[in-house]
């Protein structure tokens, strides 16, 4: 459901998957763990706009960053992928989580298995980094990144 939208009864039609249970960007906390940064100072939503195909790009400022968002089913119907456009300086040590879960694993140069569930595709330069919960997640660090492109495979 996209924020403001709708009265919140709309429900997928396949089976839901959630990819991380917590708002995408991270910050390195002073003990050096990393943590969901969800700060409602720090994450402002500023609209959506529709393209020539009727697909969302979404559009907000996150920790001194602005944000372009763009999820695009892939035409084999088992993809997702996922463009963020970046502008500015991130306040903080800040990364954008691909995935997070009990368990990651380095396929290759460029896919993640996540949880024996499904994959990522990444050309950035990601690490897999342990959070304070226990739990893995896949990060990439956004100083000096202006563009973000990664898939979900299914």
């Amino acid at each position: 459901m996209w924020y403001n939208r709708g009265n919140g009864v709309s429900r997928p039609l396949g089976v839901r998957e959630p990819l991380t249970a917590d708002i995408q960007f991270m910050k390195r906390t002073d003990n050096g763990q990393w943590t969901a940064a969800h700060e409602a100072e720090d994450y402002h939503y500023q609209a959506y706009r529709v393209d020539a195909d009727n697909r969302p790009d979404f559009h907000y400022q996150a920790h001194g960053l602005s944000v372009t968002d763009h999820i695009r089913p892939a035409a084999d119907g088992k993809t997702l992928e996922r463009q963020l456009s970046l502008e500015g300086t991130p306040r903080g040590e800040v990364a954008f989580c691909l995935a997070a879960g009990s368990s990651l694993t380095k396929v290759d140069k460029a896919h993640y298995l996540v949880e024996d569930r499904y994959l990522v595709r990444t050309s950035a330069s990601a690490k897999i980094e342990e959070l304070a919960d226990g739990r893995q997640a896949l990060l990439v660090p956004v100083k000096g990144l202006e563009e973000l492109r990664y898939a979900v495979i299914w």
